[in-house]
């Protein structure tokens, strides 16, 4: 029983508290995997939960999560044939391209979502 108290509160401990890591303004936020993955989620403040995501250069995939209420998409700019779509709270896409090293804009193109923008940098 105590044993499975101590699992419970470490693995509560790793969800909770504020990083202060949500979009729009503020300082550039890095997030991505190793594996060439990066989660990028929508809000409905017109903006991605961070300014920043970083991959390896190569085969990148995108999981691309809404946070809202309201429809956004994800395209990468100069990268053609990459569109991620979420419309609704909840809904999630995912998809994949090789990049070469640099950094990339991502976007929304849903009209009225033109400040939803970040960099990816692929290193």
């Amino acid at each position: 029983m105590i044993a499975a108290l101590v699992i419970g509160g470490t693995v509560l401990a790793g969800c909770g508290g504020d990083d202060d890591s949500g979009g729009g303004g503020g300082e550039a936020q890095t997030g991505g995997g190793d594996d060439g993955s990066v989660t990028v989620v929508a809000e409905d403040t017109l903006s991605f939960d961070r300014d920043d995501y970083s991959v390896p250069a190569g085969e990148v995939t995108i999981d691309y999560e809404n946070g809202g209420n309201i429809a956004h998409t994800l395209l990468i700019d100069g990268i053609d044939d990459f569109k991620l779509a979420v419309a609704s709270s909840g809904d999630t896409d995912e998809g994949t391209t090789e990049l070469e090293t640099g950094e990339y804009r991502i976007y929304c193109d849903v009209p009225g979502h033109s400040d939803m923008e970040a960099t990816l940098t692929v290193e």
